[in-house]
């Protein structure tokens, strides 16, 4: 299991990286990922993970590709401003947000940024975002997107 993700892990930065590159797809999602994105750049730099051990900033991109890429795959349900929506709807509005604040010369210095300014709460209503995983109460989706980068850093 660990060797495929690790596999998974591999592909996703390689398509990460693509993706970063490029601009928002319309005006509208970069209207609406502006709206959502306030990005302060204090302490952009690489974060610790569980153990105490830095990570490097480089590590970002390839496990916020392997973050969304779990939200994408996920049976879960994520709320955003009091509507549900699926895992592959959640992950694509995340990566417009990402894009859009990429395009804008707004670098997520880690994973943990990217969490906190991105998949934690709309800029825009600043109502928090949520997941729900089958009958399980709903969580912050900072919890849930922190729970996943624990998993993908453990060995």
């Amino acid at each position: 299991m660990k060797h495929a993700l690790a596999l998974a892990i591999g592909l996703l930065s390689t398509i990460a990286f693509a993706a970063i590159a490029r601009a928002p797809a319309a005006v509208d999602d970069a209207t609406l990922a502006g709206r959502e994105m306030a990005v302060d750049h204090a302490g952009s730099g690489g974060d610790a993970d569980a153990g105490g051990s830095p990570v490097p900033a480089s590590e970002a991109p390839r496990e916020i590709a392997a973050l969304l890429a779990l939200l994408r795959a996920s049976p879960c349900r994520f709320e955003r401003n009091g509507r549900w929506y699926d895992g592959e709807k959640a992950a694509a509005h995340l990566q417009r947000k990402l894009d859009y604040a990429v395009g804008r010369g707004q670098a997520l210095g880690s994973t943990e940024l990217f969490i906190d300014m991105a998949a934690t709460r709309s800029s825009f209503s600043g109502r928090p975002y949520r997941v729900q995983c089958g009958e399980a109460a709903a969580m912050p989706a900072a919890t849930w997107f922190r729970a996943r980068l624990r998993e993908l850093r453990t060995p």
